[in-house]
């Protein structure tokens, strides 16, 4: 899975990250599951002068769905996600 984001607030300047992520989850029932995520940097940008990159991004999820119709479910996501920027 390929993820791009992009950071705006006022106290900050524009910083764009291109990352390479994998997902991998258990379903415990055919309403629970858990998922933990993981991501690495493709490239680097500038943010103030200086080059940064996103050196990890790790989380762990609750995932909890119900189906709405036969291919239809929707579904709530509650978890910790950390991420380290250098």
């Amino acid at each position: 899975m390929l993820g791009h984001s992009l950071h705006i607030e006022d106290s900050f300047e524009e910083f764009n990250l291109s990352a390479i992520a994998a997902r991998l989850g258990y379903n415990m029932d055919k309403n629970y599951s858990v998922e933990v995520r993981y991501s690495k940097s493709l490239e680097k940008d500038d943010l103030g002068g200086i080059e940064r990159e996103l050196d990890s991004l790790y989380g762990i999820y609750g995932v909890a769905s119900y189906p709405i119709f036969k291919q239809v479910n929707i579904y709530g996501i509650l978890g910790y996600t950390d991420a380290e920027i250098i």
